[in-house]
């Protein structure tokens, strides 16, 4: 990983540190990060550190300018990383990534009625800005193809953007949670809607910075060569673990919208830059900034692939997404037809492995995760050897299954019966949903079902919720259960043929 120290763990216990303070217990106990984040869990630049530190001694914490220095550290850093040249005039210093989707959100969306567009499943801040700002947020999702990749769908875009009150569409690339890279064309398409139906682009691409198997970023408001109604946003942020500052770089090259953004900037209270902010700039975008970050790319890529090796080894069924940008990861769950709460339940506790539920990017369905890759390589490899463990004591556990007729053979009795299993009172034991996925036609006689552990009935209770398969029941103990447990109950189906041995032996293993 080059000269860099990107190993050593500070401690953050007494900085008001996000992260650390949100981590759960077992996980700061272990000397464990949490995998939910995007920020790195190692030391920033050494640039840059030293950059702050000479302006700190200066002493000199005045009013602070955009500089020609600044500008011109801008350019050099688009030039020789991006291999695109600017203008310094096309760069708009801000408060920060969301501050100017903010400042976007108010210069389009003029009326309560108008809306700004996203693609779920996406970074929920830009949702959460609207939301704050009271206006509404429409979803052009993406498709999911079967190989596990994302697309476009540019059909639904092209009748989102039809619709007069969506003005305003956010982009992220490289995609956030998805470490997708949009092609050249993606962007030229989206850029030839906006310009029919006249809605501005906003283009997050504080990712963009690391991208790997030549899957470079082409900054969206150089498309058509600025006939693109687009914004593109770039900052230290992601780059070098800058989240924790406000500030971000806009580059816009049509002079009507950069004027336009420029003075809603001004209406929303940007005064100067941070003279702090001026010194990281300074120091990040230089050589020895760009050396650094080259180390942490070659980091995040080793850390991918010893991710897909272990989850190809001990975790075949779940699904990474190819690592094109960004240093995140999007697994897919849904083989372990588990909820999200109980899934991060199993891996905060057992496997001390902590990713971000993708119900946190505007996604209305449980199985998926964001895994973060901006970790140092011996806590990754620690975290590995414990998630391994985990999941072979998981996969040790025994379930039998017995199936019997029953009632003319329009029901079926059957016993599931778990080994070495512990919840605590409280616990959702959900894998019982009303129509069941293997068996669509099948439902539970919920009058005869029963919990037994060694031997003993288990007190519990259910709640009905809205489920992916339709209204679900999920079932809570009212006490602890340690040991074995055996689940007993009648199905009720049209189709006999319908129950296999396969099936459910697949069903209740998950």
């Amino acid at each position: 990983m080059g000269n860099f120290d990107l190993e050593t763990q500070v401690k953050r216990d007494d900085i008001g540190n996000l992260e650390y303070e949100l981590e759960p217990g077992s996980l700061r106990e272990a000397h464990l990060p949490t995998f939910s984040s995007a920020e790195m869990n190692f030391k920033t630049a050494p640039a840059i550190v030293d950059s702050v530190v000479k302006a700190a001694k200066s002493g000199i914490f005045g009013f602070t300018l955009s500089d020609k220095h600044y500008r011109q550290a801008v350019a050099w850093w688009m030039k020789t990383q991006r291999k695109h040249p600017i203008d310094q005039e096309w760069i708009v210093p801000t408060l920060g990534t969301i501050f100017s989707v903010a400042t976007c959100i108010r210069m389009t969306l003029k009326n309560k009625d108008d809306c700004l567009i996203v693609q779920p499943p996406v970074y929920e801040r830009y949702k959460q800005a609207a939301d704050r700002l009271e206006r509404k947020t429409v979803f052009n999702p993406l498709k999911h193809n079967l190989d596990g990749t994302y697309s476009i769908d540019f059909t639904d875009l092209a009748e989102k953007m039809k619709d007069p009150h969506n003005k305003l569409l956010i982009l992220c690339n490289p995609h956030n949670p998805l470490g997708k890279v949009w092609s050249k064309e993606d962007l030229e398409k989206i850029a030839d809607l906006a310009i029919k139906h006249q809605v501005v682009v906003f283009s997050d691409e504080i990712f963009a910075d690391y991208t790997f198997d030549q899957h470079d970023v082409y900054p969206y408001f150089l498309i058509n060569d600025g006939k693109n109604n687009g914004i593109s946003a770039i900052g230290l942020g992601k780059t070098f673990n800058f989240t924790g500052v406000n500030h971000a770089i806009m580059l816009i090259k049509d002079p009507k919208l950069r004027q336009q953004f420029t003075e809603q900037r001004t209406r929303d209270h940007y005064g100067s830059l941070d003279p702090l902010v001026r010194a990281a700039v300074l120091g990040a975008y230089t050589p020895a900034g760009a050396a650094w970050k080259d180390a942490v790319s070659a980091l995040i890529v080793s850390n991918y692939q010893q991710l897909k090796e272990v989850f190809e080894l001990i975790l075949p069924e779940v699904k990474l997404t190819p690592l094109e940008g960004g240093y995140i990861t999007w697994a897919d769950w849904r083989a372990w037809k588990m909820s999200d709460t109980n899934l991060l339940k199993f891996l905060t506790d057992q496997a001390l492995f902590l990713p971000e539920s993708g119900r946190n990017f505007n996604l209305n369905q449980d199985g998926f995760m964001r895994i973060n890759l901006a970790i140092s390589k011996s806590v990754m490899t620690k975290a590995l050897v414990k998630l391994q463990k985990a999941i072979k004591e998981l996969r040790q556990r025994e379930v039998r299954i017995t199936l019997k007729p029953f009632d003319h053979a329009r029901q079926l009795e059957f016993i599931a019966e778990f080994k070495t299993v512990k919840y605590q009172a409280g616990d959702l034991f959900d894998t019982l949903p009303e129509s069941v996925a293997t068996c669509p036609s099948a439902q539970y006689d919920h009058d005869t079902l029963k919990f037994l552990s060694n031997g003993h009935n288990v007190a519990y209770h259910f709640e009905k919720v809205q489920g992916s398969n339709g209204v679900e029941r999920r079932y809570i103990f009212d006490q602890a259960v340690i040991g074995n447990l055996q689940v007993i109950g009648r199905l009720t189906s049209r189709a006999r043929d319908l129950f296999s041995w396969r099936s459910w032996n697949e069903f209740f293993a998950t």
